[in-house]
């Protein structure tokens, strides 16, 4: 038994070593809120809001989950029946240019799959399942995350988009000395 506790202190303090020395190691984007900006003409008004969970793996790196909500009012210049609703969940990968305390710059992206799902006015059912990148750069300053990004799908038919975001990180933060 003493063996075994001694074991978990030991495999414990090691996890604790592979993170991030100078960053706290998980962080998190409770609200992020979008601005959208189309690259084609297939859809209308849209804004955007998502949640990001990341691990600081290293002063450097990060990786995460994202889930992401999109609400359009037209597709393809039709009307929607309500608010088109697209979801995305991704994994996301960041890398830190600029790690100044609380001030870190970033270039990185996520990849993943997308539900873009609506009926138009007419009645036309429009959207499905796809898979999508989006690279990003991006600010955090203390517990503001600012972010500019490029949606990208691989499907002729799904809407492709720049956002510009807004959001409230916790966590993640400088360590500071202790």
């Amino acid at each position: 038994m003493l063996k075994k506790l001694l074991l978990l202190i030991v495999y414990a303090s090691t996890i604790s070593l592979a993170f991030s020395q100078n960053y706290k190691t998980v962080e998190w984007d409770i609200l992020s809120i979008k601005h959208i900006a189309p690259t084609t003409k297939n859809i209308g008004k849209a804004i955007g809001f998502s949640t990001e969970a990341r691990l600081n793996l290293n002063d450097k790196f990060s990786v995460g989950l994202k889930y992401e909500w999109h609400f359009f009012d037209e597709y393809f210049g039709e009307l929607l029946r309500g608010a088109g609703v697209s979801t995305s969940f991704a994994v996301s990968t960041d890398y830190y240019i600029l790690n100044k305390l609380d001030n870190r710059a970033f270039i990185g992206g996520t990849f993943g799959t997308f539900n873009n799902s609506a009926i138009t006015e007419s009645g036309r059912d429009v959207g499905g399942l796809g898979v999508g990148i989006t690279p990003r750069i991006g600010y955090e300053f203390m517990f503001l995350r600012v972010t500019g990004a490029y949606n990208y799908t691989f499907k002729e038919d799904f809407p492709n988009f720049f956002t510009i975001g807004i959001g409230l990180n916790i966590g993640g933060r400088y360590k500071g000395v202790e």
